[in-house]
């Protein structure tokens, strides 16, 4: 895989309390294709903001990469992927809108913070809704998946694999380590 980049790719599932993180390398496509977490935590607000700035730094540490990259230009083959996060309506079928009335809407707060360095870095963010992820991660997660809505780093994780698995990264989870060992979990 040595003609192939190392691509750097942060899931994350943005909350109002937690933010779910995951953090892969992946190099090669497809059935050749490999991924290796390297982390999957839950974060508060503060904690997520100091592990942008912390990204922010080895970032702007690293050397751009050739620019080689099928998705856009991109100097460190970084990439953003964020669960989607919209207010329900009444007039859209969500039960009580009220309930954002007067609300600091935190969980959009904390995407505009990964957008922003996302910017800042020239790297691409994918906005996935949950509703394209879950039905099938049901049947692949590595984990158990409860009813409802998972914990937010094994959403986190589902993001990212989702998005390895669209873009012809990898085919299937079972091509995802854990910090280079053989089994994930």
């Amino acid at each position: 895989m040595a003609d192939s980049p190392k691509r750097h790719i942060i899931a994350v599932d943005p909350g109002d309390k937690n933010n779910g993180i995951a953090y892969f390398t992946q190099e090669g496509n497809g059935p050749t294709g490999s991924a290796d977490l390297k982390f999957m935590q839950i974060e508060g607000p503060k904690g997520l903001s100091d592990l942008l700035k912390f990204i922010w730094g080895i970032f702007q540490a690293k050397e751009t990469t050739d620019g080689y990259d099928k998705f856009r230009n991109n100097p460190h083959n970084l990439f953003f992927v964020i669960e989607n996060f919209r207010v329900d309506t009444v007039s859209r079928g969500g039960r009580d809108s009220s309930r954002f009335q007067w609300n600091e809407m935190l969980t959009s707060q904390m995407i505009g913070r990964v957008r922003l360095l996302a910017e800042w870095l020239e790297a691409p963010v994918f906005m996935q809704e949950p509703s394209s992820v879950w039905p099938m991660a049901r049947k692949w997660a590595p984990f158990p998946l409860p009813k409802g809505h998972p914990p937010d780093d094994k959403s986190a994780f589902c993001h990212g694999a989702k998005f390895m698995m669209d873009k012809g990264l990898i085919n299937t989870v079972d091509q995802i380590t854990f910090n280079g060992q053989d089994k994930m979990f």
